[in-house]
């Protein structure tokens, strides 16, 4: 990954210093044999510019500098040599351009973009950026790291802390005593532990071409894809009484973006079309990784087992298609009305994860194999904005925005809780019987939000500008404590210009939110047959008001 990241740096530079030896055209001499071509020469010289600027350096900090991880926590710190800057701008005849602007070339934080292409005619692109993120430069870790993001714990240890004594302190020196399971973890950690990486690097390439054959139309299509890779520190939960701990584990995201666009304008008006699409993909499915407690699964109940190892889940794999569509018509009195349209669907169907790993443990099957999860986004937006007269302006505008959930309802008859149990109903009088499993229900949840509103303002003197304007917000959602709720803006401003050096601003604006009606346990939906602890609702933890 720096490899690539100092080679593109490397590329770059090269790139500008050979541009910046290139002689021009004013530096070569006219051929002998043919003196009437010079006046021509002459005049494409003056076309022929080249014009830039290089900032080049040496840059050292300490061998072992203090919180260095939190000090280049967004960016590195080289040492060595380092080219800062380099912007070059070059017209090789008229109407041509090719500009490159590229900063900390071969750092893993380098940005570079060239753009060229011939003026009023076309364009491209083409841009590249990277930044490292580290959490810390001290990590150790006891996992051995293994094919498939396996962590695995060495089967001695595993034996001996399993073997070994309950935590206990008794002479409340604050260490567990000699002998116990705390006691070995922590003598292996100082003795075997191993450095581990915690960090990822981001990179970000694009290109892009516009073509305006003429005054009328544009046409636009561009390519970028975001690369994250590197190690997260995931924290591998084993219920609180089962010692949680961490590990360095791998991930690898990739996103896609294609996008297509044509546009038609005028004096009159303009009209237009955008189609993207993108594509998520992760290396990862999942990350898996030993017990510190217990080297084999360890029966406790039917429904209870010790386990060896657990597994979590990563993000999933989804494809997003979405249409726009946009313009906007001058009318008359200095008033434009403009409208977008837009249409995203977003899918994904990743297969499930078994429910569990642990060999001890047999919950029921699936309901299915896959989510086939789906969503859509509608928006639909017009404005309107006028300035009648040199004094007065006014503005209107209308939004909808709703985030459709067409995933479906699907129920699991149980469910297994971090490997280690597969809950059971506590109260007979909320589902049934303690011996049954309690049940869970993904919800599609969803929400629509509108907004509407206006704004006037007066402008009786270069030296007052005042507006005043109102907007409503309704907010519908799907599953969840507050169903519909409405939000009234009320905002006045008032612009004073003093002098040339100073101007005064004063602002004064109004809330009010206000919910239908409030649901402290509308949560229960998920549970289709109850829940496995029956509480009263708390109406002091409300998460709307």
């Amino acid at each position: 990954m720096r490899a690539r990241g100092i080679l593109a740096g490397w590329l770059a530079l090269g790139l500008c210093l050979g541009l910046g030896w290139r002689p021009s055209a004013a530096q070569e001499e006219p051929p002998k044999e043919e003196p009437k071509k010079e006046e021509p020469k002459k005049e494409e010289a003056k076309r022929d510019t080249l014009t830039g600027e290089v900032v080049v350096g040496v840059t050292g900090q300490d061998e072992n500098p203090p919180n260095s991880a939190k000090f280049s926590e967004y960016r590195e710190v080289p040492s060595g040599f380092t080219a800062d800057r380099l912007y070059i701008n070059w017209t090789p005849k008229e109407g041509f351009y090719l500009e490159l602007r590229a900063v900390d070339v071969s750092q893993l934080d380098q940005a570079v973009l060239a753009d060229f292409g011939h003026q009023d005619h076309w364009k491209g692109w083409i841009d590249w950026s990277e930044n490292p993120r580290q959490w810390t430069d001290q990590a150790k870790q006891l996992y051995a790291e293994h094919a498939g993001d396996v962590f695995t714990l060495d089967d001695a240890l595993q034996s001996a802390i399993q073997a070994g004594a309950a935590n206990v302190d008794a002479n409340a020196d604050g260490q567990w005593d000699a002998g116990t399971k705390g006691a070995i973890l922590k003598s292996a950690l100082f003795n075997s532990a191993q450095d581990a990486t915690v960090g990822w690097q981001r990179q970000t390439a694009g290109v892009g071409f516009q073509a305006t054959p003429n005054r009328h139309w544009t046409f636009t299509a561009s390519s970028q894809r975001e690369h994250r890779g590197g190690n997260l520190p995931q924290s591998l939960g084993m219920t609180f009484s089962l010692s949680p701990s961490e590990v360095a584990a791998p991930f690898d995201y990739r996103t896609d973006w294609e996008t297509i666009g044509a546009e038609y304008a005028d004096r009159r008006f303009n009209a237009g079309i955008q189609v993207t699409a993108s594509q998520f993909d992760t290396g990862s499915n999942s990350v898996t990784w030993d017990d510190q407690l217990f080297l084999n699964d360890t029966a406790v109940n039917a429904t209870t087992a010790n386990p060896a190892r657990g597994r979590l889940t990563y993000a999933t794999d989804n494809r997003m298609a979405q249409a726009t569509l946009f313009g906007g018509v001058n009318l008359a009195g200095h008033t434009r009305i403009d409208a977008t349209v837009s249409r995203s669907e977003t899918t994904q169907d990743d297969a499930f994860l078994p429910k569990t790993i642990n060999t001890l443990l047999t919950p029921a099957p699936l309901p299915q194999t896959s989510y086939d999860g789906k969503y859509d986004i509608d928006l639909l937006s017009l404005r309107i904005a006028s300035r009648p007269t040199t004094t007065v302006r006014w503005s209107a505008w209308a939004r909808d925005w709703k985030y459709d959930n067409r995933s479906p309802e699907v129920t699991f008859t149980d469910y297994v809780t971090t490997d280690y149990q597969v809950p059971l109903c506590a109260n007979a009088n909320a589902c049934g019987a303690t011996t049954n499993p309690i049940a869970r229900k993904s919800l599609p949840y969803g929400w629509e939000r509108a907004n509407f509103g206006a704004s006037a303002g007066w402008r009786p003197t270069a030296w007052f500008d005042g507006m005043l304007s109102f907007e409503r917000e309704v907010m519908k959602r799907d599953f969840s404590a507050v169903t519909k709720s409405d939000e009234n803006i009320y905002k006045l401003s008032m612009d004073f210009t003093v002098n040339e050096r100073l101007s005064v601003r004063t602002t004064a604006s109004r809330r009010e939110r206000r919910a239908d009606e409030y649901d402290a346990e509308y949560f229960l939906e998920s549970f289709p047959i109850g829940e496995q602890n029956v509480a009263a609702a708390n109406e002091g933890m409300r998460r709307f008001t």
